[in-house]
């Protein structure tokens, strides 16, 4: 996504994010990215697929493996 104009965002009305906020939505906006890329790093972490389920290549321990 590219940056618009910044002399362009105040006259935006409603704000596309909450309809009320119009200073507060560059905030949110920043807020999600984040988030958005944390739960991406996370995710690469733990080695999950992009919807959460356990990759193929990576097996998960099953309970005998853990009792041996």
């Amino acid at each position: 996504m590219g940056e618009k104009d910044p002399s362009r965002k105040r006259n935006r009305q409603p704000s596309e994010v909450t309809g009320e906020f119009p200073l507060i939505d560059p905030v949110v906006r920043q807020m999600r990215r984040t988030l958005r890329s944390a739960q991406d790093r996370h995710i690469e972490e733990l080695g999950l697929s992009e919807d959460g389920a356990p990759k193929e290549d990576k097996p998960s321990r099953t309970s005998d493996e853990e009792n041996h």
